[in-house]
Parts: structure tokens; C-alpha cells; sequence
């Protein structure tokens, strides 16, 4: 048990390895970029805590206004600062992201022109391709990035802060990591629960828009009214939306169920943090009323910084699983056998015979138990006409794509003048054709 753990641990890790150094290839710019902002974002809430401390202490103490007035526009001056290079770098990140989502939408239309069609036109290429789409969309790569410089830069912090509050005693962060369990098991299950959504939803959705464009287009218009066929789409419409809501209903009810469990916690935590505090000010008098606002804000903080990177190391194991999804299609290679190209260049003249011959050519299409086609034998010349015709779905598609070597026969195989057409240039050999799809 303990060694299957350990490898799905491995195996999450790696695949946030794979999309970190993904985007260290199309953008550096983007990941330093997004390293400063989170350092920024998490180091400039010290100014404004110490603020505060120091606010209330001299309003404590009647210290003069010259004096308070100093040293508060010190601070606020160090948080303009922080601010504006936030806002600075925020921005500069954003036109990276830009260049950072052309380049990939850029190179995955690469990846789809490389792939044979084959390929292409099979169910699990296509749901594979659909999955890692809903994983880049729900923003997986760019979360990854993010997450990994959010944990080194919260835990900057936290160093810094649990040296601040040594003083107090570290047996006062007890509440705090209470809460932390608490919210640690409900963020697992509300995203665990979030990711078996999405990937029910794919094979669902597929079904749907499906549906839905038969159903809004005019160009099937026809048929479904020839046919009567309202009343099957409508059923069928119906199925689909049924199982949709099946599965939000599974989800949202964890959902309410982690939620209400982590509020509740939080609020104990608060009312304890409140009276612990509130007991060293008025009781026994170790810190001051400025301590207490600069302390309760820490506590505040570690408690967010603490559930932060308890949420963020759960969300980066469970944002692998979209990051999978979309890795395993990047990384993807169709099986060599159906992309079997040779390399011999075609060279004709325009008075050269050219004759074309199916050889007991068979094809199947996958994840299907009949041919398409089955055993076909026919010779094509250069220079003569011929008429195909079949009811629908008879195999007369399947005919024109083997022979421009889109599929290639499931057995039996094709000539060109007595050679077999997977011995030339496919290129090259397209070029004896004008095809109108």
C-alpha cells in the first residue's frame, strides 16, 4: 500500500515537473514574472500589519502627532511602493500570459496537423484531445505555475511570522492547526469531487453538443422532419440532460457538506484566538493593545498561509489529474503502424497509364465489431469514369478516404501500376488527386 502511494506521489510530481518545464520552454519571462508577483503578493501584508501595531500603540501611548504622523507615512510609503510594483508586475504577467496561451494554442494546431487522420477520427484520440482541452481551459498550467511560487513564497512568510510570535508560545498554535485538519479534508473532497465531475461531464458533453448541432441545423432539418424523428432527439436530449443532473446533484452535495464543516471551524477558531489574546492584555498584562491587533492579524495570516499551502499542495496533486490529461495528449504518438509512409517520390507525365487497384481491401473502423467495407476488388484507369453508389453509411466515404491514404485497409492492400500506394511519398502520391469532400 505504502509503495503504490509513494508511486502515485511520484507520478503527480513528475507530471507538475513536465508542465513547469512545458512553460519554461515557450516562456521564461512568464514564470519569473509570476514568481515575483506571488513573493510580492504574500511578503506585502507585513507592512500592513505592522501598521497597525504601530497606530494603536502610539494612540495608547499619546505620543505627538508630528511623531505619529512620521512613522505612519513611513509605512504607508512602503506599502505604496509594494502595491504599485504589484499592480506593475501583475500587469507585465498578464501581456506574458497572452504570448504564453497564443504560443500553445499555436503549437497544439501543429500537434493536430502532424497526427495522422486516422488517428484523428478515433473515439479515444478524441476524448483524449477533449479532456486535455477542459484541463487547459479550467486553466491547469497556468494554476500549476502558480501554486508551485505561491508555496515557496507562503512559506517565506510563515518562517517569518512563526519567528515574530515565538514569544507567545507555539502551544498557541494549537487552534490553528485544528482548523487546518479541518480544512485540509474538505478541500481534498470538494476538489476530489470536482475533477470525477469533469471527467464524467466529457463523455457527456460530447453526446450533447453532438445533439444539439443535429438538432439546431438546418442542414439535418430535413431528414428529422421527413422522418418524424422530433420525438427521438427529444428523448435522446432528454437522457443526457438527466445524467448531467445526476452528477451535479453527487457533487454539490459534498460540496455544502465541506463547506459548512470548514466555516464552522473557523469560527471556534476566532473566538479562541479572541480570548487567549484578549487574557494576556487585561489579566495578566504581558503585551499591549498594539500587540494584541499585531498578533491576532499573524494569527490570522498563519492560519491563512497554513490553509493556503494545505490547500495549495492538495490542489497541485489534484490539478495533476488535469494536467494529465493534458500532458498525456501533448506527449502523445499515434502508433507508427498507421502513419506507414515510404519515402519513394511519385513522377508521372500526362501520357502515362495510371491504373489504381483494390486487392480484397477490407477496413474497420475501431471500437467497432463489422467492416465497412469488406473484400473489396476493383481497378481504377486514368482517363475512365465511375459512379459509386450505396445507401448511407454502406462504406462509399470509407472508399474515397483509403484511397487517398487517409485510412489505410484493415486487410488486404492497394496498387499503384502493381506497387503498393504505401511505398511512395503520401505527398507525392496525393498529388494525382482533386478531391471535393
Amino acid at each position: 500500500m505504502k509503495n503504490k502511494v509513494a508511486g502515485i506521489l511520484r507520478n503527480k510530481l513528475l507530471i507538475n515537473y513536465q508542465s513547469v518545464k512545458f512553460v519554461s520552454s515557450i516562456n521564461k519571462k512568464y514564470l519569473l514574472l509570476v514568481f515575483i508577483s506571488e513573493l510580492v503578493g504574500s511578503l506585502k501584508v507585513l507592512p500592513y500589519m505592522y501598521l497597525l501595531k504601530v497606530a494603536v500603540n502610539l494612540l495608547t501611548e499619546i505620543s505627538s502627532f508630528k511623531s505619529y504622523l512620521l512613522s505612519i507615512s513611513i509605512i504607508l510609503l512602503i506599502i505604496l511602493f509594494l502595491e504599485l510594483s504589484n499592480t506593475l508586475i501583475n500587469k507585465f504577467k498578464s501581456a506574458q500570459k497572452i504570448k504564453l496561451d497564443f504560443a500553445i494554442k499555436g503549437q497544439m494546431i501543429e500537434k493536430n496537423d502532424s497526427i495522422d487522420y486516422y488517428t484523428l477520427s478515433t473515439k479515444k484520440y478524441f476524448l483524449l484531445k477533449t479532456k486535455a482541452l477542459e484541463g487547459y481551459e479550467h486553466g491547469c498550467i497556468e494554476e500549476n505555475v502558480s501554486l508551485v511560487f505561491s508555496i515557496i513564497s507562503n512559506i517565506i512568510l510563515l518562517v517569518g511570522l512563526m519567528f515574530t510570535i515565538s514569544s507567545l508560545g507555539l502551544a498557541l498554535l494549537l487552534p490553528v492547526g485544528i482548523t487546518i485538519g479541518v480544512r485540509v479534508m474538505s478541500e481534498y473532497f470538494d476538489r476530489k469531487a470536482n475533477y470525477i465531475r469533469t471527467s464524467q461531464m466529457a463523455e457527456i458533453n460530447r453526446k450533447s453538443n453532438y445533439l444539439h448541432h443535429i438538432c439546431e441545423n438546418i442542414h439535418f432539418a430535413k431528414e428529422i422532419r421527413v422522418f418524424n424523428l422530433e420525438d427521438k432527439f427529444d428523448d435522446k436530449l432528454e437522457e443526457v440532460s438527466n445524467e448531467k443532473n445526476h452528477i451535479w446533484e453527487k457533487y454539490m452535495k459534498i460540496f455544502r457538506y465541506s463547506s459548512a464543516t470548514y466555516i464552522i471551524a473557523d469560527i471556534i477558531l476566532q473566538l479562541v484566538i479572541y480570548l487567549i489574546l484578549a487574557y494576556r492584555v487585561l489579566v495578566i498584562k504581558t503585551i499591549t493593545v498594539g500587540d494584541f491587533v499585531y498578533f491576532f492579524s499573524a494569527y490570522q495570516k498563519i492560519q491563512d498561509i497554513m490553509g493556503s499551502l494545505a490547500s495549495n499542495n492538495i490542489n497541485i496533486f489534484l490539478n495533476a489529474n488535469y494536467l494529465e490529461d493534458f500532458m498525456r495528449y501533448w506527449l502523445y504518438k499515434p502508433n507508427k503502424s498507421s502513419m506507414e509512409y515510404g519515402n519513394e517520390k511519385l513522377c508521372y507525365m500526362d501520357k502515362d497509364d495510371i491504373i489504381i487497384e483494390f486487392h480484397d481491401v477490407s477496413f474497420r473502423y475501431p471500437n467497432t465489431d463489422f467492416d465497412a467495407i469488406s473484400n473489396i476488388n476493383i481497378k481504377i484507369r486514368k482517363g475512365e469514369s465511375y459512379l459509386i453508389v450505396g445507401k448511407n453509411g454502406s462504406g462509399k466515404s470509407t472508399f474515397i478516404k483509403l484511397l487517398c491514404r487517409l485510412y489505410s485497409p484493415t486487410s488486404g492492400f492497394i496498387t499503384l501500376n502493381g506497387k503498393n500506394i504505401k511505398d511512395y511519398d503520401r505527398q507525392s502520391y496525393l498529388t494525382l488527386f482533386s478531391v471535393l469532400f
